[in-house]
């Protein structure tokens, strides 16, 4: 009978060490997914910074002053002309 137990007790404490170290291993994964969580997000700050940088120059280049810019630059006359299509043949096509 007391081998039985002596036997029990080793199982037993056997299975409580299994317990540990499987217990120690998923917390080093925790750790180092934790890590890699905060890399990614550190990662995922930088690209939003980075768009909203690209996003105020694309305002700036699209906007009016910045196109006004750029036509005077490239001597652009401010006389524009307006074309007025009398006669919709060019622009429209007949279903006739």
């Amino acid at each position: 009978m007391k081998t039985k137990n002596n036997f029990f007790t080793k199982i037993f404490y056997f299975f409580i060490i299994v317990l540990i170290l499987i217990n120690g291993y998923f917390f080093y994964w925790s750790i180092k997914l934790g890590d890699e969580i905060g890399k990614y997000e550190s990662k995922l700050e930088e690209i939003k910074n980075q768009n909203l940088l690209l996003e105020k120059e694309m305002s700036s280049v699209s906007s009016l002053d910045y196109i006004y810019k750029i036509a005077k630059k490239l001597s652009f006359s401010s006389d524009n002309k307006t074309l007025i299509l009398e006669n919709l043949v060019y622009a429209y096509k007949s279903s006739q």
